[in-house]
């Protein structure tokens, strides 16, 4: 005969047991609806956010907890992008951008950036608190890591040009410091790709 008795729960163990149970299931529900969010504001080639989230979360923080700091936008494009898709097919080009998002991560730390994808191979950065000496480092290390990552990943030799605006120096807002940021990118073309250029007025004021 079986003599085990059944556990015998207090009212209040009952209750604390209940809400246990409750706790649990908020938090696997809030953690769903998190992993959503995430979902909702990520590109799905590159798992970066897409240009609308990474534009809304840039524009809160300068206007909320970073309105008194210095920080960076910056716009980064793969060079000759189309005759990578052109000559080695649209997978190949995929690969390459994807690499470049997870130097973006590594090398601009993300931690201290908003990264979102732009579209196609351009990428939007704000590279938040920092100095302008920092900036250029982090960018320079960033070129010539895609260069080696990718001539030991069997993808030739790969470049990008940078562009950069700074707040609050050349504007607190942030339209105007990515319309600045993509002239100081087609400078970067034009001088010959493969650089980062830092926004000057001689490259023109904005007009509304």
């Amino acid at each position: 005969m079986d003599r085990k008795s059944t556990p015998h729960y207090t009212e209040a163990q009952l209750a604390e047991k209940d809400r246990q149970e409750l706790m649990g299931i908020i938090s696997a529900q809030n953690r769903r609806i998190a992993e959503l969010e995430r979902n909702a504001e990520s590109d799905p080639l590159t798992g970066l956010l897409h240009k609308t989230a990474a534009i809304d979360k840039a524009r809160k923080f300068l206007g909320g907890e970073g309105k008194n700091g210095f920080h960076a936008v910056i716009l980064a494009d793969i060079d000759n992008f189309k005759g990578i898709n052109d000559s080695r097919g649209h997978l190949f080009g995929d690969k390459v951008i994807t690499r470049f998002a997870s130097l973006l991560k590594t090398t601009l730390n993300e931690k201290n950036c908003i990264i979102g994808r732009a579209g196609g191979d351009e990428f939007f950065i704000l590279m938040k608190n920092c100095m302008l000496s920092d900036v250029l480092s982090r960018t320079g290390q960033l070129r010539s890591e895609l260069g080696k990552l990718c001539s030991s990943g069997g993808c030739g030799f790969v470049s990008c040009s940078l562009g950069v605006s700074c707040f609050p120096s050349d504007s607190r807002d942030l339209n105007v410091l990515y319309e600045y940021a993509d002239r100081a990118l087609y400078r970067s073309k034009d001088d010959g790709k493969n650089r980062c250029t830092v926004y000057d007025s001689s490259m023109g004021k904005h007009y509304l």
